[in-house]
């Protein structure tokens, strides 16, 4: 797979999960020790501030020639094939 193709499927993965976190019931308010906990752990916030960063990245980098940057390494390493 070239540099383009695996940055145009982390994208693709990235807006699913976007999606997917849209598609998510709103949040209630938990009433017991264990709904708060599993409340915590649901929140995608941060995660979803990725996903939305490294789209723009992606963007970012499809603009011009930046395949071989260290910008587009960088994006690799960190969406190994496992989470695609």
């Amino acid at each position: 797979m070239t540099t383009q193709e695996k940055l145009e499927k982390i994208k693709a993965r990235c807006q699913k999960l976007l999606a997917e976190q849209r598609e998510k019931p709103t949040f209630t308010m938990p009433t017991g020790y264990f709904e708060c906990a599993a409340a915590a752990i649901s929140c995608a916030g941060p995660a979803e501030a990725g996903w939305r960063a490294t789209i723009a990245v992606i963007e970012f980098i499809n603009r011009g020639d930046y395949y071989e940057s260290r910008i587009a390494d960088e994006i690799l390493t960190a969406w190994p094939d496992s989470l695609l």
